[in-house]
């Protein structure tokens, strides 16, 4: 319809009201809010945004970005992104495209959507001042269970 930009919202994903101008503002191809998953590493699980760098002495391993600074108002140039908030200038959708290979190893959309993304020289960032709710309580399945085809 000639939008310049797509916004993906998760159905249980809650922005700010003003997330479309939080996002557009920035006038970047791609920019996330943050919103929260449960994760479980080494037995433990955590409550984490859903945004990753690259460490510079480890450019193949995701960690997480630090609490510290999700709790700021900072915008950040990141690795990877969940797409529950993000927003995509319609450059990139023309050149990417959604898909999942569990031969490529585990991960859903937004993992290969970044990893795409990136591959195609566009950098991913987040506006960690649109900070959105998101529908954790009730959920009756789990990643884990996703991305071992239990869900």
């Amino acid at each position: 319809e000639g939008y310049d930009y797509f916004l993906n919202i998760d159905q249980d994903v809650i922005p700010p009201r003003d997330i479309i101008e939080r996002l557009l503002i920035h006038n970047e191809k791609i920019v996330t809010g943050i919103y929260f998953n449960p994760w479980k590493r080494e037995g433990r699980e955590r409550i984490l945004a859903t945004v990753w760098v690259c460490p510079p002495n480890k450019p193949d391993k995701m960690v997480a970005v630090k609490e510290e600074i999700i709790a700021g108002n900072n915008f950040i140039k990141v690795d990877s992104c969940g797409s529950g908030c993000l927003l995509i200038h319609r450059s990139v959708l023309e050149k990417i495209k959604f898909r999942c290979d569990p031969k490529e190893g585990p991960g859903v959309d937004d993992v290969f959507f970044c990893m795409d993304a990136k591959k195609s020289g566009f950098k991913i960032y987040a506006d960690t001042s649109a900070k959105c709710k998101h529908m954790l309580i009730g959920r009756t399945w789990s990643w884990d269970d996703m991305l071992a085809g239990k869900a």
